[in-house]
């Protein structure tokens, strides 16, 4: 079964210094948001800009809206109702010749449909190792793949 809730879409325009959208969003993570992201626009006026989309509960809107106006040059948003319908998921931890990583397990119906190794940890390992990150992300996928069909 799919995972639903009923949430809020923030919307706005932001426009300044690029580099700090970074920031921007891993703060409204901080303060409750859901999922928050960027996509290029252009205006009404034919400039090019950034609309920043932040999906958040009702609970916690008022903390993700005083942490965008604070942290950004927004100056209205607009917010939308909507539904999230989300697959289930969960993780396990593999072993590969260069170490443990973790993998995601995507579940439609109570079967894996798909796996997803731990990008940090295969970055991680390519370090420590001086292999590229996807030797060590094929290996973990490579492993975890035999789970796909499973029931869990």
């Amino acid at each position: 079964m799919p995972i639903r809730a009923d949430v809020l879409q923030l919307k706005s325009r932001v426009s300044g210094e690029p580099r700090f959208l970074g920031l921007l969003l891993q703060r409204t993570m901080e303060a409750g948001a859901i999922d928050a992201w960027t996509t290029p626009l252009t205006d009404h006026t034919g400039q090019p800009g950034l609309e920043l989309t932040v999906m958040v509960t009702a609970d916690a809107r008022d903390e993700v809206e005083a942490v965008i106006v604070r942290n950004s040059s927004v100056l209205r948003m607009y917010a939308t109702p909507a539904e999230i319908s989300s697959v289930e998921t969960s993780s396990e931890q593999i072993t590969t010749r260069f170490g443990d990583v973790t993998i995601t397990h995507r579940r439609w119906q109570g079967r894996i449909i798909d796996i997803e190794p731990d990008a940090a940890a295969c970055e991680a390992y390519a370090r420590q190792h001086d292999i590229p990150a996807s030797t060590v992300w094929h290996e973990a996928y490579r492993i975890g793949e035999a789970r796909i069909g499973q029931k869990r």
